[in-house]
């Protein structure tokens, strides 16, 4: 069973594990000349997403080390899996979106906001980092973003994903007021797969 538990909370002094959702803003279609400027000029909300080792979908991130803060442990995930050092500014602006507690472990997420450059950083430092192919196959930013034609993000939320990132990805869509902004779905996590423990 996943339940959500007040941000940042461990009622139980279970192990924790912390995520982090790596979130732009871009004009991704900007060099496409062939499309109207309005659709160039159209931001798109990205998410850094990994393809993980067990074949699931998640953010970066993991287990909480023995005597490590929240904040410290997304520092050390980003080197380990994106090869990220993220800066003052950016972790400074981060923040809690979602915290859950599950049978054997509590997990949150973070959300920072990063440029558009600052994220194919991320994604070029996949491949070099420390635990590239052992815990991280792939690092890809995802559009969170329903187009008229091709339904991205309903697509997307398809997928196979870890523990409670689903519950994440709604909470943090509510959190940056995105389903107001790019009308997207926050009430896509299944009540029937989380009381089985499945999502």
């Amino acid at each position: 069973m996943i339940k959500p538990i007040r941000l940042g909370t461990n009622p139980e002094n279970m192990p924790q594990a912390v995520f982090v959702a790596i979130v732009s803003e871009s004009k991704v279609w900007r060099r496409y000349q062939e499309i109207s400027k309005e659709d160039r000029e159209t931001l798109i909300p990205l998410v850094l997403m990994l393809q993980r080792w067990d074949g699931l979908k998640g953010f970066v991130g993991g287990e909480v080390e023995k005597g490590e803060s929240l904040t410290g442990a997304v520092l050390r995930e980003c080197v380990e899996e994106i090869g990220l050092r993220l800066s003052y500014e950016e972790i400074e602006k981060a923040r809690l979106v979602s915290s859950h507690q599950m049978e054997n472990l509590v997990t949150h997420l973070m959300v920072v906001h990063v440029s558009p450059e600052r994220m194919t950083e991320a994604v070029k430092g996949a491949a070099r980092a420390e635990h590239f192919m052992s815990e991280t196959v792939a690092a890809m930013p995802v559009h969170f973003f329903n187009y008229e034609k091709k339904r991205a993000f309903d697509n997307f939320i398809q997928n196979n994903f870890a523990c409670s990132v689903k519950e994440e990805i709604s909470d943090l869509i509510s959190a940056l007021g995105w389903h107001e902004k790019y009308d997207l779905p926050i009430d896509f996590v299944s009540e029937k797969m989380t009381q089985k423990g499945l999502i």
